[in-house]
This record gives C-alpha cells, sequence and structure tokens, in this order.
C-alpha cells in the first residue's frame, strides 16, 4: 500500500513546476529559421571602429528676441541671373521722359498721402516716396542726356539736381525710424544716390571753370616764341648766340661761367618772354574752386558711408538677391571716346537698365558705382532694394498701387 502510493506521487509533477512544452516540427524549424536571420557578431579579433564623426553644426542662424523671422528674405536656391536688354535708343529715351516724370509725381501724392500711425501704410508711403526719388533721378539724368546731344562732355543742370536734396533728406529721417534692420540699407542706397549727385555737379563745375579759365590765357607773341625756339642752349636764356648773329666765326667765344649740363637735366627758369600769361580772373575765382573742390570731397566721403553700410556681408543678409546681381552683374565701367578727359561712362550710360524689370528682382545694373555717370545703374540698383525690401513685407506694387491700402 505504501509502495504504490509512493509510486503514484513520483509520477505526478512536482507542484510549483511548469509542464513542459511540446513543440511541433513545424514550430521548430520556423525558430531556426528565425535565429539564422539574426546576423552574427563581430570577429573579437577585428581592430575598432573609428569614432562616429560628430553632427554637422546647423546651418540656421542664430536668432535673439529681436529677430523677426519674417523679415529677413530666404536666400534658398540661387535665381539665374537676369538677361541683358539692348540699349534704348535716344528716341525711346526720350518717350520714357514724360512717363517716368509723371510716375515720380504719382509716388510723391501718394507717400505725402500715407497715414504714419500704422507701420504697413507708413511703409507704403516711404517705398513710394523713396521711389519718387529714384524717378525724379531717372528723369534728370535723361533730361541732361538729350542735352548733351552734339556735344564732347556729359551736360548737367544743377538747378534741377539740387531740388532733390529735400526729398531725400525727408525719405532718409523716415527709414532712420524704421526699427527693422533691412531698413539700414535704403539710407544706404540714398546716401549712394546724394553722393553720385554731389559728384555730377561737382564735375560740371570744375569742367566750366576750366573752360572760362581758358579763355583767359594769354598766348605768347611770335616773337617771343621764335626767339625761343632758335636759342639752342636753355640755360643762356634770350642771351644770342654771337655766332648766330654774323659774329666771325674767328673770334674767340666768352668761356661760359657755367657748365651748360645736359639737355635732360636742365632745369633753367622759363624766360619772360615765354612764360604764359593771363587776363584779369573774374570776380569769386578762387572762392568757387574751393567751393566746388569741397564738393568732391564730400561727394567722396558720402560714396565710401554708401559703402560702408551696403557691406557684402549686410547686402547678403537682407537683400540676397540684389547681391547676387551685384556680384554677378555682366555689365561695367568702360571709358568712352567721345568725351573728354577722363571722363568714364558705364555701359552706355544706363541705356540697358530696365527700371521696371528692376522693381521685379530681374533687371540688371553695373556695379560698383563710383561717379556720377552711373546713375541710371543707381536707380536699378535702388529699385531692386525697394521691391526686395516689400518682398517679405506685404509687397509692394509700384505705380500700380498708388493711393491704394494693401
Amino acid at each position: 500500500m505504501s509502495s504504490s502510493s509512493t509510486s503514484s506521487r513520483s509520477s505526478q509533477p512536482p507542484s510549483g513546476r511548469k509542464r513542459q512544452v511540446k513543440y511541433t516540427e513545424q514550430e521548430l524549424r520556423s525558430t531556426l529559421d528565425l535565429l539564422n536571420s539574426i546576423p552574427r557578431p563581430l570577429s573579437p579579433s577585428l581592430p575598432p571602429s573609428p569614432p562616429a564623426s560628430p553632427a554637422p553644426p546647423s546651418q540656421r542662424r542664430r536668432t535673439t528676441p529681436d529677430t523677426d523671422h519674417t523679415m529677413t528674405p530666404a536666400a534658398s536656391t540661387p535665381s539665374p541671373a537676369p538677361t541683358r536688354r539692348p540699349a534704348l535708343t535716344s528716341a525711346e529715351l526720350s518717350r520714357m521722359i514724360p512717363i517716368y516724370k509723371e510716375r515720380a509725381k504719382l509716388f510723391k501724392r501718394s507717400g505725402d498721402s500715407r497715414k504714419r500711425t500704422e507701420l504697413r501704410s507708413r511703409r507704403l508711403g516711404l517705398l513710394e516716396l523713396t521711389d519718387s526719388v529714384l524717378h525724379f533721378a531717372y528723369v534728370f539724368w535723361a533730361e541732361d542726356r538729350e542735352k548733351s546731344k552734339g556735344k564732347s562732355i556729359m551736360m548737367c543742370d544743377v538747378g534741377t539736381w539740387r531740388t532733390l536734396e529735400g526729398l531725400v533728406v525727408a525719405c532718409k529721417g523716415g527709414w532712420a525710424k524704421d526699427g527693422d534692420p533691412a531698413a539700414r540699407g535704403l539710407i544706404g542706397m540714398l546716401n549712394l544716390l546724394e553722393g553720385l549727385v554731389l559728384s555730377r555737379i561737382a564735375h560740371w563745375n570744375i569742367l566750366s571753370i576750366r573752360e572760362t579759365t581758358k579763355g583767359l590765357i594769354i598766348p605768347p607773341s611770335n616773337s617771343a616764341s621764335t626767339t625761343a625756339t632758335l636759342n639752342p642752349n636753355p640755360n643762356t636764356g634770350a642771351t644770342p648766340n654771337p655766332n648766330a648773329a654774323g659774329t666771325p666765326k674767328n673770334h674767340p667765344t666768352p668761356p661760359s661761367h657755367v657748365p651748360s649740363p645736359a639737355p635732360t637735366t636742365s632745369r633753367s627758369p622759363v624766360p619772360p618772354a615765354a612764360q604764359q600769361a593771363h587776363h584779369p580772373l573774374p570776380p569769386f575765382f578762387l572762392q568757387n574752386i574751393l567751393k566746388h573742390s569741397s564738393g568732391f570731397l564730400q561727394s567722396s566721403s558720402n560714396i565710401a558711408h554708401a559703402y560702408s553700410m551696403l557691406n557684402p556681408a549686410f547686402m547678403h543678409t537682407h537683400y540676397p538677391r540684389t547681391h547676387q546681381i551685384c556680384s554677378t552683374t555682366s555689365l561695367g565701367a568702360r571709358s568712352d571716346g567721345g568725351h573728354d578727359g577722363a571722363f568714364a561712362r558705364l555701359s552706355d550710360d544706363g541705356l540697358e537698365v530696365d527700371l521696371d524689370a528692376c522693381a521685379r528682382g530681374e533687371g540688371l545694373w553695373a556695379w560698383p558705382i563710383t561717379c556720377g555717370a552711373g546713375m541710371a545703374h543707381l536707380i536699378g540698383f535702388g529699385r531692386s532694394m525697394l521691391w526686395e525690401f516689400a518682398h517679405t513685407r506685404g509687397g509692394y506694387r509700384t505705380h500700380h498701387g498708388v493711393n491704394e491700402e494693401y
């Protein structure tokens, strides 16, 4: 009895132990296939792996609490370079003068009528007033070209150019009050325009003084010119050669007190008879020279200050499209043989500049611009800046949006 009970207890599984699960052959094969699919570990004899490369730094520009993400245009993939257009003919330029003059007046009236209490309206007004400055400057430049037909120098109506001063100062003051960092670029553009206007005026005034001075010079008399020509020794001044006036050749020539140096090193003063004389200078002649020289200095100062504001880093950040055109333009400075002296023109004086294309980011102009001869190129550059400034700030419809709120 006891043995049978013992055997029965031993055949039963002990309490607390799990019953072994039997797998079918198919289940075992599936498990083996799964294990075989796991990659084998590397051999311990292999060399250690190199350390992982650090992640590249983020290219995103660091922002500050004062930065507005909507204020800076995104410099994504570069746009294709604008194509050059044929140069305007003189007749085409003449037809554009009244059109652009009327636009300039429309911009001025619309800009003056904008509200100054709202940011959007205030900016629209400044955009239109600045565009008015650019259009007036283009008209004045074109009118000067028309007056220069058949002349050896570019004309400059000084009184007309001076009328821009008040409007330029007002626009600069308005942009200075704008808190947007990109507005600084528009101030720089207006500084450059001021410098180019002063350059044109100073260049014209100096040329006028030079022409006046030419009429005051008294040419030397024929007798004095003949005497100077016959004199073989420049160091003897007006003293005649004894052998040249019929003196017998056997007469001894007095020795010279000063040895005659080589002609190339002669520094004797010009004989009095050969000196250039002139009529009395007109009143205020020297004062005008001082005034116009100061104009050149002021022009150089304005241009240098403008380029310090329009530096490549600033332009690349706030005006990437305009900066791209400045860096890749196919227009450039060249000398015009038909003009006087070192008067340089820029690509036919800007006849290839399309103002409307520039206001869409599709125009072309020469860069850099350092003298008043490049005025039309500066206007194209300025219109591109206006378009790009407004591109992410509500847009700018140019003359199509005057007197409208948008």
